[in-house]
């Protein structure tokens, strides 16, 4: 019965916070593309479908994977007590510290900080200069 309580739980919340948050990047995605073409065509040839489904069948495929990978990682790995309540308490400092570094607190705080390494980051930027990608 847990486990349904569980699931439940989990279904909801997620769908909840993903549709807030991704909900909001797939419509600032859409938003470039659709002020071009309600410019060039009527409102009734507006091409949106495609792009939506394509958001959502690759974020099903990757959240489907990633959630495999994770439970066959899981599977093979039992964490003590011991163990466990270590990883609790850092995951805690590093909360707490990444709190402290978004408030600008102090300039220590800057560790806190995962980034993607400066080639990816670059990439990214001169890919999403481009004007049409392979969605549209």
């Amino acid at each position: 019965m847990e486990i349904w309580i569980a699931f439940i739980t989990g279904l909801t919340t997620g769908g909840l916070s993903c549709m807030a948050v991704q909900g909001g990047l797939l419509a600032g995605s859409l938003a470039g593309n659709l002020e071009k073409e309600m410019k060039h065509t009527r409102i009734k040839n507006l091409r949106i479908a495609p792009p939506i489904l394509l958001f959502l069948t690759a974020k099903l495929i990757a959240y489907t994977l990633l959630g495999f990978l994770l439970g066959v990682l899981g599977s093979m790995l039992q964490l003590t007590l011991a163990m466990r309540a270590a990883l609790q308490f850092l995951i805690g400092i590093f909360m707490i510290g990444n709190a402290l570094r978004m408030l600008n607190v102090h300039p220590f705080f800057r560790f806190f900080s995962f980034e993607p390494p400066a080639f990816l980051t670059r990439f990214i930027r001169k890919f999403s200069k481009k004007e049409a990608t392979w969605i549209t």
